[in-house]
């Protein structure tokens, strides 16, 4: 199997750090470039909406994380584009693996992001991710 396209869904948790570094190892390996998505959960409506200034901070913090993702895979030969998405993040996750435009081949995401307490009541997004996706999932815990 080919995977000439893999999808990096990152959060700036350690496990999502490890996903990334497998991420890059098999990118190595298969000639991959690598699609990272970071998904502020920020839905349309909701009770609690942040203020501009704390979501300009949350956006700011994700965009220099996914900086550094990138810097760490150019270093070792490895193409990375990132995107900061808003939404549900398993249902982005999907969404995004599923466009045409991005041709995703495999998703490598971890096992658990930043909130485990709030994934213990909702349900885990790798879980969803597993469930509902199209293509190969490789979770990494």
């Amino acid at each position: 199997m080919n995977f000439s396209r893999i999808l990096a869904p990152l959060d700036g948790s350690e496990n999502s750090k490890r996903a990334l570094e497998a991420a890059i190892a098999l990118a190595q390996k298969c000639g991959s470039s690598i699609l990272a998505v970071f998904v502020l959960p920020f839905p349309a409506v909701q009770a609690y909406q942040p203020d501009r200034a704390a979501k300009e901070q949350i956006f700011k913090e994700a965009k220099v994380f996914l900086e550094d993702s990138k810097k760490s895979a150019e270093s070792k030969g490895v193409q990375l584009k990132y995107e900061i998405l808003e939404g549900s993040p398993a249902s982005a996750i999907v969404d995004y693996s599923q466009s045409a435009k991005n041709s995703v081949d495999l998703i490598v995401m971890g096992s658990r992001g930043m909130s485990g307490l709030k994934e213990a009541f909702l349900g885990s997004v790798s879980h969803h991710v597993t469930q509902k996706s199209k293509v190969p999932v490789l979770v990494v815990k």
